[in-house]
């Protein structure tokens, strides 16, 4: 009996020292943690996406709350109703931040721009511009590959017509999307800003039209046009000041290669594009690859039977048989 009460004594005595030692331990080790940082983290999305310069949502919890600096309103994907719930946590004011969004500084669709080879390998667009630069005739346009339409978690870009084409109404300017593009011809604007030149192309006037109908030649008419010096054309090519464009589109009205656009009123809204006009586009290029293979066996099967000594009605009739046979067998 005396021994179950010594053992008894002995663990209670051990647990009251141990229990003591983490007193003193949690003590000597305490981390002051500011109860709004939780609160911030809650208000916070989520996304964890990288847009407001941090590598997570908790990164800028903490940086926003012990940094007076770091501004309130630095979420995108939170927009203005994070920010001021986030300012009414820190005693701040929100800040009037612009809203930003993605936009692709280019125009060289299927039509415009000239395709010098026909990318079967990896479709990525980082993978195809190891290769001649990518698969266009200009090789500082859109690849088209869809690299930008991967990351973009909110599905706010998309390929049409061989160029990737930004939502502005989902955008969340998360920034992804320009990380991810080997052109970088992707970059955040303000959302009120409409005018824009969809163009990359430092090569002079004349390349440039060759190689890209939608192409900035480097005229400079635009830049005489502007009454605000909100355009200029550096390295053959014109860019936008945003702070100082006004939207007036005077420069829309004489571009001569019609690349100063505005996106509320051009394809840039590329959720607008009727699916079947991209069908319609996409079943024409297969009718023209149709009638391209069928030129070539006519051109190939003439030869062929001409130094056998065919006459003209023997190659027409034994040709019209060999297309009604490969059609039937659905080899066109």
């Amino acid at each position: 009996m005396n021994a179950i009460i010594t053992a008894v004594i002995l663990v209670v005595c051990a647990g009251f020292i141990a229990s003591l030692l983490l007193v003193i331990a949690s003590h000597a080790f305490y981390v002051p943690v500011d109860e709004r940082v939780s609160e911030v983290r809650e208000i916070l999305p989520g996304a964890n996406c990288g847009g407001c310069g941090f590598a997570g949502c908790d990164d800028y919890a903490n940086a926003v709350v012990n940094d007076e600096s770091t501004s309130c309103s630095a979420c995108t994907v939170g927009g203005a109703s994070c920010a001021e719930q986030i300012a009414n946590i820190l005693g701040r004011a929100a800040g009037g931040a612009d809203k930003q969004i993605a936009q692709v500084m280019c125009n060289g669709t299927c039509d415009a721009s000239k395709k010098i080879l026909e990318w079967q390998g990896m479709q990525s667009c980082a993978g195809a511009k190891t290769f001649f630069n990518g698969n266009s005739d200009c090789a500082q346009g859109c690849i088209g590959l869809g690299d930008c339409v991967g990351v973009c978690e909110f599905d706010s870009i998309g390929i049409i017509d061989g160029v990737a084409k930004v939502n502005r109404d989902t955008c969340v300017a998360c920034g992804k999307c320009v990380v991810s593009c080997p052109q970088t011809i992707i970059k955040m604007v303000p959302y009120k800003k409409e005018v824009h030149v969809l163009c990359k192309n430092t090569e002079k006037g004349g390349v440039t039209r060759k190689q890209c109908s939608n192409g900035c030649i480097g005229c400079g008419k635009c830049e005489k046009a502007c009454k605000f010096d909100a355009i200029h054309v550096n390295n053959n090519v014109a860019a936008v000041d945003y702070e100082k464009c006004k939207n007036c589109g005077m420069c829309m009205g004489v571009c001569l290669q019609d690349q100063s656009t505005a996106t509320m009123r051009d394809t840039l809204r590329w959720q607008s594009m009727p699916r079947r006009r991209l069908r319609l586009r996409r079943l024409q290029r297969q009718l023209k690859q149709r009638q391209r293979l069928l030129h070539r066996r006519k051109i190939r099967f003439v030869q062929a039977n001409i130094e056998m000594g065919a006459t003209g009605d023997m190659l027409v009739a034994s040709f019209c048989m060999r297309v009604s046979i490969a059609t039937f067998n659905n080899e066109l």
